[in-house]
Protein backbone atom coordinates (compact mmCIF):
# COMPACT_ATOMS: atom_id res chain seq x y z
CA UNK A 1 0.00 0.00 0.00
CA UNK A 2 1.34 3.41 -0.88
CA UNK A 3 0.04 6.09 1.16
CA UNK A 4 -1.40 9.02 -0.79
CA UNK A 5 -1.99 11.58 2.48
CA UNK A 6 -0.04 12.58 5.76
CA UNK A 7 -2.39 10.89 7.97
CA UNK A 8 -2.13 7.61 5.42
CA UNK A 9 1.88 7.54 5.68
CA UNK A 10 1.31 8.04 9.63
CA UNK A 11 -1.22 5.11 10.13
CA UNK A 12 1.08 3.04 7.85
CA UNK A 13 3.80 3.35 9.74
CA UNK A 14 2.55 2.94 13.14
CA UNK A 15 1.07 -0.53 12.08
CA UNK A 16 4.62 -1.99 10.42
CA UNK A 17 5.95 -4.97 12.89
CA UNK A 18 3.81 -7.16 14.90
CA UNK A 19 6.41 -6.72 18.13
CA UNK A 20 6.60 -2.76 17.74
CA UNK A 21 2.74 -2.70 17.50
CA UNK A 22 2.12 -5.23 20.33
CA UNK A 23 4.64 -3.38 22.62
CA UNK A 24 2.35 -0.13 22.08
CA UNK A 25 -0.43 -1.63 23.34
CA UNK A 26 1.01 -3.61 26.48
CA UNK A 27 3.43 -1.16 27.60
CA UNK A 28 0.73 0.97 28.43
CA UNK A 29 -1.39 -1.50 30.19
CA UNK A 30 1.39 -2.90 32.29
CA UNK A 31 2.70 0.74 33.22
CA UNK A 32 -1.05 2.25 33.88
CA UNK A 33 -2.34 -1.41 35.62
CA UNK A 34 -1.35 0.21 39.34
CA UNK A 35 -3.64 2.95 39.07
CA UNK A 36 -6.48 1.00 38.33
CA UNK A 37 -5.79 -2.21 40.97
CA UNK A 38 -3.78 -0.09 43.31
CA UNK A 39 -5.11 1.69 46.24
CA UNK A 40 -4.86 4.77 45.17
CA UNK A 41 -6.93 7.67 45.62
CA UNK A 42 -9.57 8.85 43.00
CA UNK A 43 -8.39 12.23 42.04
CA UNK A 44 -4.83 10.63 41.73
CA UNK A 45 -5.72 8.34 39.22
CA UNK A 46 -7.41 10.84 37.18
CA UNK A 47 -4.25 13.00 37.59
CA UNK A 48 -1.95 10.39 36.94
CA UNK A 49 -4.23 8.99 33.66
CA UNK A 50 -4.46 12.56 32.45
CA UNK A 51 -0.85 13.32 32.86
CA UNK A 52 0.05 9.58 30.58
CA UNK A 53 -2.47 11.49 28.18
CA UNK A 54 -0.20 14.82 28.28
CA UNK A 55 3.28 12.79 28.06
CA UNK A 56 2.71 10.33 25.39
CA UNK A 57 0.85 12.98 23.01
CA UNK A 58 3.59 15.63 23.50
CA UNK A 59 6.62 12.89 23.38
CA UNK A 60 5.24 11.07 20.93
CA UNK A 61 4.09 13.56 18.08
CA UNK A 62 7.23 16.44 18.94
CA UNK A 63 9.80 13.79 18.44
CA UNK A 64 8.10 12.02 15.33
CA UNK A 65 8.19 15.37 13.97
CA UNK A 66 11.24 16.58 14.39
CA UNK A 67 12.89 13.23 13.47
CA UNK A 68 10.43 14.00 9.71
CA UNK A 69 11.98 17.59 9.29
CA UNK A 70 16.05 16.27 10.13
CA UNK A 71 15.02 13.81 7.42
CA UNK A 72 13.75 16.80 5.04
CA UNK A 73 10.72 14.60 4.60
CA UNK A 74 8.75 17.70 5.64
CA UNK A 75 10.44 20.01 2.78
CA UNK A 76 9.38 17.53 0.19
CA UNK A 77 5.76 17.50 1.25
CA UNK A 78 5.85 20.74 1.52
CA UNK A 79 5.62 20.86 -2.64
CA UNK A 80 2.39 18.77 -2.24
CA UNK A 81 -0.96 20.56 -3.28
CA UNK A 82 -1.72 20.55 0.42
CA UNK A 83 -1.36 23.74 2.75
CA UNK A 84 0.72 23.12 5.61
CA UNK A 85 -2.18 24.07 8.01
CA UNK A 86 -3.66 20.69 6.39
CA UNK A 87 -0.79 18.47 6.46
CA UNK A 88 -0.44 20.04 10.12
CA UNK A 89 -3.58 18.47 11.72
CA UNK A 90 -3.77 15.50 9.44
CA UNK A 91 -0.70 14.74 11.43
CA UNK A 92 -2.24 15.84 14.77
CA UNK A 93 -5.50 13.99 14.03
CA UNK A 94 -3.69 10.52 13.07
CA UNK A 95 -1.16 10.83 16.02
CA UNK A 96 -4.16 11.42 18.15
CA UNK A 97 -5.84 8.36 17.02
CA UNK A 98 -2.94 6.45 17.81
CA UNK A 99 -2.46 7.51 20.98
CA UNK A 100 -5.94 7.23 21.67
CA UNK A 101 -6.13 3.66 20.62
CA UNK A 102 -3.09 2.89 22.20
CA UNK A 103 -4.56 4.24 25.61
CA UNK A 104 -7.81 2.84 25.33
CA UNK A 105 -7.45 -0.84 26.87
CA UNK A 106 -5.94 0.74 29.89
CA UNK A 107 -9.16 3.47 30.19
CA UNK A 108 -11.35 0.71 30.05
CA UNK A 109 -9.64 -0.89 33.18
CA UNK A 110 -9.86 2.34 34.76
CA UNK A 111 -13.10 2.80 34.19
CA UNK A 112 -13.96 -0.89 34.69
CA UNK A 113 -12.45 -0.34 38.36
CA UNK A 114 -13.99 3.27 39.13
CA UNK A 115 -17.59 2.43 39.64
CA UNK A 116 -18.08 5.25 37.15
CA UNK A 117 -22.33 5.84 36.15
CA UNK A 118 -23.11 5.41 32.82
CA UNK A 119 -23.01 9.05 32.55
CA UNK A 120 -20.14 9.40 34.07
CA UNK A 121 -18.04 7.02 31.68
CA UNK A 122 -20.37 9.13 28.58
CA UNK A 123 -18.23 12.11 29.73
CA UNK A 124 -15.02 11.02 30.18
CA UNK A 125 -15.14 9.40 26.47
CA UNK A 126 -16.47 12.56 24.93
CA UNK A 127 -13.41 14.12 26.38
CA UNK A 128 -10.65 11.92 26.17
CA UNK A 129 -10.51 12.71 22.57
CA UNK A 130 -10.09 16.64 23.27
CA UNK A 131 -7.21 15.88 25.57
CA UNK A 132 -5.73 13.19 23.11
CA UNK A 133 -5.97 16.24 20.33
CA UNK A 134 -4.74 19.01 22.83
CA UNK A 135 -1.61 16.94 23.76
CA UNK A 136 -0.53 16.23 19.98
CA UNK A 137 -1.35 20.05 19.34
CA UNK A 138 1.04 20.83 21.93
CA UNK A 139 3.90 18.04 20.58
CA UNK A 140 3.49 19.75 16.88
CA UNK A 141 3.81 23.24 18.68
CA UNK A 142 6.95 22.13 20.59
CA UNK A 143 8.72 20.95 17.48
CA UNK A 144 7.94 24.23 15.26
CA UNK A 145 10.01 25.64 18.28
CA UNK A 146 12.53 23.28 18.07
CA UNK A 147 16.22 23.59 16.08
CA UNK A 148 17.22 20.04 17.25
CA UNK A 149 16.40 17.22 18.63
CA UNK A 150 17.59 18.12 21.65
CA UNK A 151 16.24 21.42 21.83
CA UNK A 152 12.87 19.13 20.81
CA UNK A 153 13.02 17.06 24.22
CA UNK A 154 14.21 19.70 26.44
CA UNK A 155 11.15 21.94 25.09
CA UNK A 156 8.82 18.97 25.56
CA UNK A 157 9.79 18.30 29.19
CA UNK A 158 9.00 22.20 29.78
CA UNK A 159 6.12 21.57 28.50
CA UNK A 160 4.50 18.58 30.09
CA UNK A 161 5.83 19.66 33.24
CA UNK A 162 3.98 23.36 32.53
CA UNK A 163 0.63 21.39 31.18
CA UNK A 164 1.02 19.26 34.12
CA UNK A 165 1.15 21.93 36.78
CA UNK A 166 -1.25 24.20 35.29
CA UNK A 167 -3.46 21.23 35.49
CA UNK A 168 -3.40 20.50 38.61
CA UNK A 169 -0.97 17.83 38.91
CA UNK A 170 1.80 19.56 40.46
CA UNK A 171 0.48 20.51 43.99
CA UNK A 172 1.20 24.30 44.11
CA UNK A 173 1.55 24.72 40.02
CA UNK A 174 -2.41 25.09 39.80
CA UNK A 175 -4.75 27.55 41.16
CA UNK A 176 -7.99 29.16 40.50
CA UNK A 177 -9.22 27.86 36.96
CA UNK A 178 -5.75 27.53 35.35
CA UNK A 179 -6.79 23.88 35.83
CA UNK A 180 -9.99 24.35 33.03
CA UNK A 181 -7.03 26.26 30.63
CA UNK A 182 -5.73 23.29 28.83
CA UNK A 183 -8.18 19.77 28.30
CA UNK A 184 -6.17 17.62 30.56
CA UNK A 185 -7.83 19.53 33.67
CA UNK A 186 -11.25 19.10 32.40
CA UNK A 187 -10.43 15.30 30.95
CA UNK A 188 -8.92 14.59 35.07
CA UNK A 189 -12.54 16.09 36.35
CA UNK A 190 -14.36 13.27 34.37
CA UNK A 191 -11.72 10.51 35.32
CA UNK A 192 -12.60 11.91 39.40
CA UNK A 193 -15.85 11.95 39.54
CA UNK A 194 -18.59 10.36 41.93
CA UNK A 195 -21.07 7.05 40.47
CA UNK A 196 -23.57 9.59 40.83
CA UNK A 197 -23.03 12.30 38.23
CA UNK A 198 -20.39 13.87 35.51
CA UNK A 199 -19.31 17.63 35.44
CA UNK A 200 -21.31 18.12 32.39
CA UNK A 201 -18.99 21.43 31.99
CA UNK A 202 -15.81 19.56 31.77
CA UNK A 203 -16.35 18.31 28.54
CA UNK A 204 -17.34 21.84 26.75
CA UNK A 205 -13.93 23.22 28.24
CA UNK A 206 -12.27 20.28 27.54
CA UNK A 207 -13.19 21.12 23.55
CA UNK A 208 -12.06 24.67 23.69
CA UNK A 209 -9.01 24.24 24.93
CA UNK A 210 -7.86 21.46 22.64
CA UNK A 211 -9.36 23.42 19.61
CA UNK A 212 -7.21 26.51 20.70
CA UNK A 213 -4.37 24.84 20.68
CA UNK A 214 -4.78 23.29 17.43
CA UNK A 215 -6.05 26.59 16.12
CA UNK A 216 -2.58 28.15 17.29
CA UNK A 217 -0.65 24.74 15.67
CA UNK A 218 -2.47 25.54 12.48
CA UNK A 219 -1.47 29.52 12.02
CA UNK A 220 2.03 28.76 13.16
CA UNK A 221 2.42 25.08 10.99
CA UNK A 222 3.87 26.94 7.60
CA UNK A 223 7.21 27.42 9.26
CA UNK A 224 7.50 23.29 10.41
CA UNK A 225 8.06 22.89 6.14
CA UNK A 226 10.72 25.49 5.77
CA UNK A 227 13.89 24.54 5.11
CA UNK A 228 16.68 24.80 7.86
Amino acid sequence: MIPHRFWQKELLEASRGRRAVALKFLLPLVLLAPLAFGAVPVSMKAIGFSVAVLFIGVFGSSVRLIHLRDSRMLERMAVLPVPPYGLAAEYILASAFLDGVQLLAPLFLLIGTGGNSIPSVIMILLAYPAALIGANALGVFVASLSASAAEGHLFAVLSVIGAAGLSGAIPGMGAGWSPWLLPFGPFAATLRVSADGAPLVAVPLAWLSALALLGLVLVISPRLFRSR
